[in-house]
């Protein structure tokens, strides 16, 4: 009997560990800003994989350079980047970094919890090819004005929930999903082409079927 029970015991922690690395943290729930986006990454073997991205990291990187002079005047988020909190499986990564050390292959739920909106996106899961699904539901997109390269290489993402997504003042989309070649169908909501001044190479390299939400 005392062994029948410690064997319950056992299988019902493991399933409540499993079902901690599923559930959103309260502390992300009950968050007044409530601004969040929650991916899946499927990890195939360990190593470090980029979790998030950003324009100033990449042009650090890549001395990259763009002539708008929006985007000197926009991307002055690197801070608040830098401040997002990371939920792997249900525990905060600490400190914040751009990677994360997967040592088991599998499937992981990546929440990202931002202190406040952001006025771009630009370059945001730039080349974070682990990632298969995002959920953008609950992000704030009331002041995103750039959405240039967000999803730019994101090769084995498969699907995209854009519910709730503002467009309204979207001003760059280019290289939004360029590269995206598993994408099966894109439900955007329509954009207001008055409003657009760049969106060359938006859908380049992804085939996704695009449909209209409004």
């Amino acid at each position: 009997m005392l062994k029948f029970m410690n064997k319950k015991r056992k299988i019902n922690k493991q399933k409540e560990e499993e079902e901690k690395k599923t559930r959103i943290p309260k502390e992300v729930l009950e968050d007044k800003n409530k601004n969040f986006i929650v991916a899946t990454f499927d990890i195939t073997e360990s190593g470090n994989m980029l979790l998030i991205n950003s324009y100033e990291r990449f042009y650090e990187k890549n001395n990259h350079k763009y002539n708008y002079v929006e985007y000197n005047k926009e991307l002055e988020n690197r801070e608040d980047i830098d401040k997002t909190e990371i939920y792997i499986n249900g525990e905060r990564m600490f400190p914040f970094n751009y990677a994360y050390r997967f040592e088991q292959p599998g499937k992981y739920k990546i929440i990202y919890k931002f202190n406040k909106p952001l006025t771009s996106a630009a370059y945001l899961f730039y080349d974070v090819n682990n990632m298969v699904s995002i959920d953008l539901t609950n992000f704030d997109t009331r002041y995103l004005n750039i959405t240039s390269s967000m999803f730019e290489y994101c090769d084995k993402l498969e699907s995209i929930n854009f519910t709730n997504f503002n467009v309204n003042n979207l001003v760059y989309t280019d290289s939004m999903f360029h590269g995206c070649g598993r994408l099966k169908e894109i439900e955007l909501p329509k954009l207001n082409m008055s409003k657009i001044k760049n969106r060359c190479d938006m859908f380049k390299g992804c085939y996704a079927k695009v449909s209209k939400n409004n």
